[in-house]
């Protein structure tokens, strides 16, 4: 890890010297701070949660943006002209780019009202597609996204302590969280060892006291 972080140094000091404007590649040495998350466990636990979903993830995604491509051919070709006839105060539909940026607006639910209304005075049905919209994708992808990571964070706890108990951890188990990862299942054999290793030093000091009770008697 320390060879790696000095090869990242070595980099970043031979492209300030190369370019003239060095300061600015000099300042992405603050990535360095990445490596308080190895040091700590639990930001090390989250970390290790947010990369066993990224399949998840990626599966949302993709749903994500079909729906963003779907919805915003739909609205730019309903409400492309509202600007053009004066009915809108800002340009929300005009172009299928313009389209996506409102509609992530309404996703962040910031000010999504003002253009339902807007485009409201002409179409008053407008409001059942953007309600819709918001719904879910502000409340069910929103959800979802935290729903997956924090199952991610129970399978790891769950995992963790069967390890400190010194149950065994099932394949599939590993499977689930790590998904087929190789590190994952090398962090996961690592917190068993140390369970039974930890195990071994409670009986070794509890073997100690009997000895020290029984030469007292």
């Amino acid at each position: 890890m320390n060879v790696a972080w000095l090869t990242f140094d070595l980099v970043v000091i031979i492209l300030s010297w190369i370019f003239s404007k060095g300061s600015v590649i000099r300042a992405f040495r603050i990535l360095r701070a990445v490596r308080l998350v190895s040091k700590v466990k639990s930001l090390k636990n989250l970390t290790r949660a947010l990369l066993h979903v990224f399949p998840k993830m990626g599966a949302l995604a993709f749903i994500t943006i079909l729906l963003f491509v779907v919805v915003g051919v739909m609205v730019t070709l309903m409400f492309r002209d509202l600007y053009k006839e004066g009915k809108t105060e800002y340009d929300y539909f005009s172009r299928i780019d313009i389209s996506l940026l409102t509609l992530f607006q309404m996703m962040t639910f910031d000010n999504w009202h003002e253009p339902a209304r807007e485009v409201m005075n002409k179409y008053t049905y407008a409001w059942v597609i953007f309600v819709v919209w918001v719904f879910i994708s502000g409340f069910v992808i929103m959800n979802l996204i935290i729903a997956i990571v924090c199952e991610s964070l129970v399978k790891l706890d769950e995992i963790g302590m069967k390890a400190i108990h010194g149950e065994d951890v099932l394949d599939h188990s590993i499977r689930d969280v790590s998904v087929g990862s190789i590190d994952g299942q090398l962090d996961l054999r690592l917190m068993q060892l140390e369970a039974s290793i930890a195990e071994i030093l409670e009986d070794e000091q509890r073997i100690l006291n009997e000895i020290r009770k029984l030469k007292a008697g």
